[in-house]
């Protein structure tokens, strides 16, 4: 829903600086980013009144790896109140700024929780038609002080094909400003993290054939099961109905798919496109924006598929890869 947050968290900011304070902006609209690309949340410490949070240079952030909350709760919540607690260190005052997501029941958990967790002095609420009285009263029983404002009328709903479009401009705009390498990265010092894959003993393809009779690419074990790269896509429906196999992936499940590059404390240093996961090389060759790789800890997939031009072509289900 847009209803003019991040115009409010930029001339709130800009307010507080030319008061002097010290002060900071969470950007955790993963579906339109202001601070950093999209499918993240961004940070930053302000030293100047900005036209934009545009401007603002991302100084830590945290890969969610989807352009929707939905189906990644906990990352949306764990990644602010990791750094709102982060950028709280030396300011006097940081601003989170939320997604429009309001309605049904993701929603309400994540806004619920999300303000649970952070625990904010004030919380603003922009909204039309009193849309958000439920929110405010379960914030206030919760013991948080709410201030109820009524968005612009001048403010346009966006459409999802706007948004989309503005998801893409901005994902070529990060990659363009900072200019892209191809790298490889060793999963032995930068393990895959977040999902099954990469974690389990490697099976060779004689001993993944014979327990499951089809030609593998790749295959691991793990307590629950076998997660398998098949060769022939049309092995995919019958692997995943197989006793013993927890999941089924395609040959080139991989290719152009979003990750984040994280740090020792799993923050994220700089976002990837994947060209190719070699698993059983243990290397991931990678399009990224980051030219040192020695402080990378960790490769983390995202549920997105980005296309040649940086475009989003496919949002993948939550834990598919």
């Amino acid at each position: 829903m847009d209803v003019g947050k991040t115009f409010l968290a930029t001339y709130l900011a800009n307010r507080l600086l030319q008061a002097g304070r010290r002060v900071a902006v969470v950007d955790s609209d993963v579906g339109q980013s202001s601070i950093g690309p999209p499918a993240t949340i961004g940070a930053a410490r302000l030293t100047r009144p900005l036209a934009s949070l545009l401007d603002a240079e991302m100084e830590v952030g945290y890969f969610v790896g989807s352009t929707t909350p939905v189906g990644h709760l906990l990352p949306m919540v764990v990644g602010v109140e990791r750094l709102a607690s982060r950028m709280a260190v030396g300011c006097d005052a940081v601003l989170i700024d939320t997604t429009g997501m309001v309605h049904g029941g993701v929603a309400r958990a994540l806004k619920l929780y999300k303000a649970d967790a952070v625990r904010p002095r004030l919380t603003i609420l922009l909204e039309r038609d009193g849309e958000l009285t439920w929110l405010a009263r379960q914030l206030e029983a919760m013991g948080l002080e709410t201030r109820r404002v009524p968005a612009s009328p001048w403010v346009k709903a966006r459409d999802r094909g706007d948004r989309r479009v503005l998801r893409e401009r901005a994902f070529q705009a990060h990659f363009k400003r900072r200019g892209v390498v191809e790298a490889s990265l060793e999963l032995s010092k930068a393990p895959l993290v977040g999902g099954l894959l990469g974690t389990g003993r490697r099976l060779s393809g004689e001993e993944a054939e014979a327990k499951l009779g089809v030609k593998v690419a790749y295959c691991e074990e793990h307590p629950e099961g076998l997660v398998v790269v098949v060769e022939d896509p049309r092995d995919l429906a019958r692997l995943k109905e197989a006793s013993g196999v927890v999941k089924a992936l395609r040959r080139g499940f991989d290719e152009g798919l979003l990750a984040g590059l994280l740090d020792e404390e799993g923050l994220l240093l700089e976002v990837a496109v994947v060209k190719k996961l070699d698993l059983g090389r243990g290397v991931a060759r990678l399009v990224t924006p980051l030219r040192d790789l020695s402080k990378v800890r960790a490769l983390k997939l995202g549920s997105i598929r980005l296309g040649r031009d940086v475009e989003e072509v496919e949002r993948l289900l939550p834990g598919a890869v």
